[in-house]
């Protein structure tokens, strides 16, 4: 094999990676805003219903309905908990819907005293 046609064949392995890796991306995106659109409410059941939709897709490849359903169960509950933390993995500070106070979840800076 030359390095031509090894080179042909690197290209067309990315090209086809690419190409369903942006299909999952789009899927997600499209499924996000349509349900934020629909249902006229920005929070996390619109990230849940577009990681569902991607990893139902992800998971065509087994032709399988019970491991895609899984699959789509389990990418929509992440993307809703990434999405319902807020910007910090930890947390924002912004309580809407986490209802709890997060101390103990992270140091927090105490004042220390001067002698």
């Amino acid at each position: 094999m030359t390095a031509l046609e090894s080179m042909g064949s690197i290209m067309s392995r990315v090209s086809k990676t690419a190409g369903w890796v942006t299909a999952v991306v789009a899927t997600f995106s499209a499924t996000e805003c349509m349900s934020e659109s629909m249902r006229g409410a920005d929070d996390p059941m619109n990230a849940f219903a577009g990681g569902f939709n991607a990893g139902m897709l992800v998971a065509m490849y087994t032709r399988n309905p019970a491991i895609m359903l899984s699959t789509g169960i389990v990418s929509g509950g992440f993307a809703a908990l990434i999405d319902a933390a807020g910007e910090n993995i930890l947390g924002d500070n912004d309580f809407q819907y986490f209802h709890t106070d997060p101390k103990g979840l992270y140091p927090r800076p105490t004042k220390t005293e001067k002698h």
